[in-house]
């Protein structure tokens, strides 16, 4: 389910998430993303913001910095990321969907559309993505299967990868041996917003780097419970991100990276599709306990050969205790579930030197990768469900690429990418029957791609791709019914193009482009009436689906003082061929749940004498279904929010007054058509953030 509506609601942080620069990184940085013409590399940087509006776009890929602020979270992606959209129902990750360019994965069951990594670590999907990024340094997102088949874990839309600062904290054309940096910030706001982030970091050059930040975040909730006379969504978050590089000799780098979060929030803030946004009334209470780990060691070895690398990690996600109560007239439904995660990952990669007029590039990926869950369902104490469930995964991929360089600025690039997914099910029913059945299921893919890139002239890029992206099938857990368990992979036969073009005299760079895909198996996820004494929650697959749009994002440096970012994304993604398999009713036509139609961001940042920053931010999100018959009562109308920041910078310290949702629009951030509940977008919020802060020396 959805998360605070992307772009709907910019984070005011355009402070702390501006354009990033277009000079080559280092370190883990330059490893983790290929830098081929289809990528602009960045460079980041937490503590300083860089001033160039230049370069924050490539022909496939976006890049964006992120300021050392607490506030930042998954909607600082949405909000700057065009046809990028992440939704939560408010549960830490538990029910998000991440959509891109129409494609999404399903709320509770299987893999997702858009891989997600940290660093060089893979997080395997959606519920194990950090949804509050303090201490981050920055993120990309390369779109389509052409791009994330290069990644040892990819899904069909592309990949989003999250940065820690590490040595990139640091000017690494300093002439200095060693540099120093570190920050602590602090934000009050309203609702008891207390939020921290304090982050240092060393750089012996060429040598070793270290970075640490510890961040921590609660407040009181959105939504009153007018029973016991209180809040019932406060939130109490903590976060620790640890990055350590070494070169112990010339060829070798090893880096490790650690993040983990620790949460103990109250109840999932679901209210009545019919009732007030943040008003419920309740006799019961929820709760929502969460913690994850994520951990990678990666050793790289660089010589006149290429880059050989290996990346081992390992994944932990829990959820649980955790209950959500919802409102039936006089009757409350109390759903109780525990849910963890444990994945062992093993990825190698190749590439040989980028600079060749002709070379090669190869990967293996291998996981492991085990959950398990339990749910239980009350109403007026009597206990109508429950059930546990394992399933065991077991994924592998193969890819390699080869280029070639030819005639004037040209380049062709293809690529063959091999997919094995083993998984196994067992689920066991206590109520309403004592019963146990087990499922297996195994498929294979092969996933062919080719690029055609040219550089025009000095300032403009074009490039065309063909490709193929796939999701594997999987089971929905919730089903007593084992012969409605099991759903088919979903594929994608993907055309996309784009051309950006940057004009330095004006200080100005744009970027457009557009993609056609059409997917057979389309993954669908809702709740079925099939004859038993409670609907089913199930994925099903559409026979044919299509996703068709484009994106432009901008970027004006006007004057020194003075610049712009504009954004735009449209998609329409459209089931061609799909019935209900058990009512029989045809939803041919109709667009498919969990994606919006458009999303705008526009944003002014004004630097003014003395060390004064405005910024003005306006965020639109089209319209969101979250069924496919397309009924108004469960889709989210088009709506804008809009965000103010003004902020003050010294040598040593800087403070920010910012303002979201400022007209306090009133949305829902996620629907649940089945539970008739959804979760509001919150409203409107100042909260006033002061730095203190060392640069880097």
């Amino acid at each position: 389910m959805k998360r605070l509506l992307p772009r709907a609601s910019c984070s005011l942080l355009f402070v702390a998430v501006l354009h990033a620069q277009s000079s080559p990184a280092d370190g883990a940085f330059r490893d983790a993303v290929d830098t081929t013409p289809t990528e602009t590399p960045v460079t980041i940087g937490p503590l300083e913001v860089n001033d160039s509006a230049l370069g924050r776009s490539g022909l496939a890929s976006t890049q964006l910095t992120l300021a050392s602020s607490p506030l930042a979270d998954t909607q600082t992606l949405s909000d700057e990321f065009a046809g990028f959209h992440i939704a939560t129902s408010g549960a830490h990750s538990f029910n998000d969907t991440i959509s891109l360019r129409g494609l999404s994965n399903t709320p509770i069951f299987g893999a997702p559309a858009v891989a997600v990594y940290l660093d060089e670590i893979p997080l395997l999907g959606a519920a194990t993505l950090p949804d509050a990024l303090g201490g981050l340094g920055g993120a990309s997102l390369l779109r389509g299967p052409a791009e994330s088949g290069k990644f040892g874990y990819a899904g069909p839309a592309g990949v989003l990868q999250l940065h820690s600062p590490a040595a990139l904290l640091f000017n690494a054309s300093s002439t200095a041996s060693t540099s120093r940096a570190g920050s602590v910030t602090a934000t009050f706001g309203d609702h008891a917003l207390r939020t921290g982030v304090a982050s240092a970091g060393f750089a012996a050059r060429k040598q070793t780097s270290l970075f640490v930040a510890l961040s921590a975040r609660s407040r009181d909730g959105y939504v009153f419970n007018r029973t016991p006379g209180q809040d019932l969504d406060h939130q109490d978050n903590r976060s620790g991100l640890l990055r350590v590089e070494t070169r112990p000799f010339t060829p070798l780098t090893l880096a490790l990276t650690v993040h983990a979060t620790r949460s103990r929030d109250g109840e999932q803030p679901l209210v009545p599709l019919d009732g007030p946004l943040f008003e419920v009334e309740r006799e019961n209470a929820g709760f929502t306990e969460h913690d994850a780990l994520n951990a990678g060691l990666t050793a790289t070895i660089d010589n006149t050969h290429g880059r050989l690398s290996a990346t081992a990690s390992i994944n932990r996600w829990d959820l649980g205790p955790y209950r959500s109560v919802l409102t039936f007239g006089p009757a409350e439904l109390l759903n109780d579930a525990a849910l963890s995660r444990r994945n062992r990952n093993l990825e190698l990669r190749f590439t040989s030197p980028l600079e060749n007029e002709t070379g090669w590039s190869a990967g293996a990926f291998f996981s492991h990768a085990e959950t398990d869950g339990s749910f239980a369902r009350a109403i007026g104490g009597f206990t109508f469900e429950q059930s546990s469930y394992a399933i065991t995964d077991r994924p592998f991929a193969a890819h390699a690429d080869v280029w070639w360089r030819f005639a004037q600025n040209w380049k062709i690039t293809t690529g063959l990418r091999a997919e094995h997914n083993d998984q196994t099910f067992v689920r066991h029913e206590q109520i309403p029957t004592d019963q146990i059945y087990s499922l297996r299921a195994d498929d294979t893919a092969l996933l062919p791609r080719i690029q055609l890139t040219k550089t025009i002239d000095a300032r403009t890029d074009a490039s065309l791709a063909l490709s193929v992206g796939r999701k594997p099938g999987g089971f929905s857990a919730f089903t007593g019914n084992r012969d409605l368990a099991a759903f088919g992979p979903e594929r994608t036969r993907a055309a996309e193009a784009a051309v950006t073009r940057s004009f330095p005299d004006q200080r100005l760079r744009s970027t457009l482009r557009a993609f056609w895909y059409e997917v057979s198996g389309y993954q669908i996820e809702r709740s079925f009436a099939t004859g038993a004494s409670t609907d089913d929650y199930l994925v099903v697959n559409a026979a044919h689906a299509r996703s068709a749009g484009g994106e432009w994002e901008t970027s004006w440096q006007a004057t020194g003082a003075l610049s712009f970012r504009a954004d735009i994304g449209a998609s329409r993604v459209t089931l061609r061929e799909f019935a209900d398999p058990y009512s029989g009713v045809r939803y041919d036509g109709r667009r498919a749940p969990y994606s919006p139609a458009y999303d705008l961001g526009l944003a002014a940042i004004g630097r003014l004498p003395a060390g004064f920053e405005i910024t003005l931010g306006v965020n639109s999100t089209g319209r969101i279904d979250y069924t496919e018959g397309e009924d108004l009562r469960y889709a989210q109308r088009a709506f804008t929010l809009l965000n103010a920041s003004i902020g003050y910078r010294a040598h040593r310290w800087r403070a920010e007054l910012s303002m979201r949702n400022l007209t306090d629009e009133g949305y829902y951030s996620s629907i649940t058509p089945g539970t008739e509940h959804g979760t509001p977008g919150a409203p409107r919020t100042i909260a006033l953030t002061i730095e203190i802060f060392a640069p880097a020396r």
